[in-house]
């Protein structure tokens, strides 16, 4: 889940700050949000690992599901 939830919020900051750049920006502030962060959220995002099983069609919840 964390992966899906931290692509999701790089994506929606990203609309944010191209949409509504204002509202970003003071939102950013609000939550010292650096833009850097957004960069980390990424990284972190693409290294983690979704295991799926093709068997059952789901995505398992760890290893051991």
């Amino acid at each position: 889940m964390v992966k899906t939830h931290l692509a999701f919020a790089v994506e929606v900051a990203g609309l944010m700050e191209r949409e509504e750049p204002a509202m970003f920006k003071e939102l950013s502030a609000k939550l010292d949000l650096a833009a850097s962060e957004l960069g980390h959220w990424t990284d972190i995002s693409d290294r983690l690992r979704l295991p799926y099983d093709e068997g059952r069609g789901i995505h398992a919840q760890d290893d051991t599901f």
